[in-house]
């Protein structure tokens, strides 16, 4: 599928089409550390999760027979991340690594999911709550 680029309708900051122009609707490393760090495991705010590398995740998916077909760069850390955050827990409907092994796989590999969806969700989300993203720190880390 086509990746449509919502921000074509919005206006965005200089910096944040040079990351787009840069990589794309996706996440780099540094893109990623900061949307985990806006994670947390209560609704108050006050709890933030500890967050997963990039060797647990790719550990995670290795042993659970996991093989992701259309990830590009950190799109399925942030999704691991998120799931810890929104989907785990006692109250969560994750509750094993091959639960959650699965869910990432469900979200990457969606077959009918535009190209940066994951991307867009992220961005939506962040508008919603009012939480900015300085694209160049974000671009200055990169």
């Amino acid at each position: 599928m086509n990746y449509i680029d919502f921000t074509d309708y919005i206006p965005k900051p200089k910096s944040m089409s040079i990351y787009l122009r840069s990589f794309g609707p996706h996440f780099n490393k540094a893109l990623c550390d900061f949307a985990v760090s806006n994670m947390y495991l209560d609704e108050d705010g006050e709890d933030p999760i500890e967050p997963y590398t990039k060797e647990q995740v790719d550990t995670l998916l290795e042993n659970n027979g996991i093989r992701l077909e259309h990830n590009k760069l950190y799109d399925y850390i942030f999704v691991a991340n998120m799931a810890k955050a929104d989907f785990m827990g006692p109250k969560g409907c994750l509750q094993t690594d091959e639960q959650l092994a699965r869910y990432i796989k469900n979200v990457i590999d969606d077959p009918d999911a535009n190209e940066g969806v994951t991307f867009t969700r992220f961005l939506a989300t962040m508008a919603v709550n009012g939480v900015p993203i300085d694209w160049y720190d974000i671009l200055s880390k990169s």
